[in-house]
Order: C-alpha cells, then sequence, then structure tokens
C-alpha cells in the first residue's frame, strides 16, 4: 500500500466529515458517511490521482481510506 496516497485519501475524506477514524474503518457501515458524501468522495479522489475509481461490481466492498488507497494504488 502506498502511504502518500492513503494520506491524501484522509485528506479528502476529512473534508466531507472532520472525525477521526481508522483506516480500515468501514465509514459507511459506522454511518460517518452517506450516500452523497461517498459521491463527493470519490469524485475527488478521481480528480485528484486521474484514475476512475467503479464500486459498481465490487461484492463486499468496504467504504474505507485503505480500501480506497489500494484501489487507486492497483489503477496506476
Amino acid at each position: 500500500m502506498n502511504k502518500s496516497n492513503l494520506i491524501k485519501v484522509n485528506k479528502i475524506i476529512k473534508k466531507y466529515k472532520n472525525i477521526n477514524f481508522k483506516s480500515d474503518d468501514d465509514l459507511f457501515k459506522k454511518g460517518i458517511v452517506d450516500s452523497f458524501d461517498i459521491l463527493n468522495i470519490i469524485n475527488d479522489l478521481e480528480n485528484e490521482f486521474k484514475v476512475k475509481i467503479d464500486l459498481a461490481k465490487e461484492k463486499k466492498f468496504v467504504f474505507s481510506a485503505k480500501k480506497l488507497s489500494q484501489k487507486i494504488t492497483n489503477k496506476k
């Protein structure tokens, strides 16, 4: 996992929800972010990292900073 990507992902998430969370917390299941936040966060991540993040085909995706960072790293 790319540590600098994780830091950037955390920063983007905190832009919408300035709350402390662990990098592997499922932010949606814990109620930290809602569906609108997810759309905004994904959009910002795609713009920041110049990648397309498609979660529609994911079977059991965990909406965590760690998993998002891994997805971004795998796209590059």
